[in-house]
């Protein structure tokens, strides 16, 4: 094996033997990334992965049982990984499974119940299917038939698609996130913080009234940031309460104040009683600008 990998010019690798003629799997990565083992099996190998320029993630590479009697053992494996992970995620291979009877081509009629059991895996794991608009992050997807992300890695793949390609607004700049992808990002963050924080109700504010409209809509978001809108909808899901309210950028200065805040600060800072007392003079003039649109 050690002399496979680097003819192939690789420089680590995890491999799992086969039994009999079953089975079988092998993880290559290049040099320069650092690659941690946390568990391993003949259907599975799960790493955690950082590449050169910092960004880690985990990676799982998944093998289903060939039997569709025999799947569930999968599934609950597939379940056990998924706890407690707070990393992006991605997992690929082969599930021997199909979500819709379409998807499909010849052969017996697949079981609702086999494709049930397939889609609560997706469900209880957080997981999706990496759209094909996605897919030029994948090198030879020869025997994968399904490559799996979590919403972290969700957000990562949005955020790297609009600075490859930028928006409408942003496409002299490339490599520039638009205004709506950073309000995005901007309450993805808040709404993970209150989710971490034990909150189940939530009021959201804003004077971006784009986002405010994309994020209230039923439909699936078209614009370039609809990846991180869906995420965004995905997370509103968990409260009991969620207000989305537009306010005009007047009435907005505790906002642009604690923004420009952020600049000076090396940490993320968050207050849970009262905050810091430089602000109330902005919120009085907040107040009074609502009050005088109220007028």
């Amino acid at each position: 094996m050690e002399r496979f990998k680097f003819q192939l010019g690789f420089h680590g690798s995890v491999a799992v033997r086969r039994r009999g003629l079953s089975g079988g799997l092998l993880l290559l990565w290049k040099e320069g990334w650092s690659v941690s083992v946390n568990s391993f099996s003949i259907a599975h190998i799960d790493v955690f992965a950082t590449i050169p320029n910092g960004f880690s993630f985990r990676f799982t590479e998944f093998y289903v049982h060939l039997e569709p009697s025999q799947r569930h053992h999968s599934w609950e494996l597939l379940r056990r990984l998924s706890y407690g992970n707070l990393r992006p995620w991605i997992c690929i291979g082969d599930f021997n499974e199909v979500v819709y009877e379409w998807e499909k081509s010849g052969g017996r009629d697949r079981s609702r119940l086999t494709m049930d059991a397939f889609k609560d895996v997706f469900n209880n794991c957080a997981l999706c299917e990496v759209s094909m608009r996605a897919d030029f992050l994948v090198l030879g997807r020869e025997g994968v038939d399904f490559i799996l992300k979590n919403f972290g890695w969700r957000r990562v793949l949005a955020v790297m698609l609009l600075l490859m390609h930028g928006t409408p607004e942003t496409k002299p700049v490339i490599g520039c996130l638009s205004p709506k992808a950073f309000e995005a990002l901007a309450m993805l963050a808040g709404c993970q913080m209150t989710i971490d924080a034990g909150f189940t109700r939530m009021i959201i504010e804003s004077d971006c009234l784009e986002m405010i409209n994309a994020v209230n809509q039923t439909e699936f978001d078209m614009s370039m940031e609809g990846e991180l809108i869906e995420e965004l909808k995905e997370l509103l899901r968990r409260f009991v309460f969620v207000s989305l309210q537009h306010q005009p950028r007047t009435c907005n200065f505790v906002t642009h104040q604690l923004a420009k805040f952020t600049l000076s600060c090396n940490e993320i800072c968050y207050w849970m009683e009262e905050g810091p007392s430089w602000l109330h003079s902005y919120l009085q003039n907040d107040l009074r600008s609502l009050h005088s649109i109220d007028e």
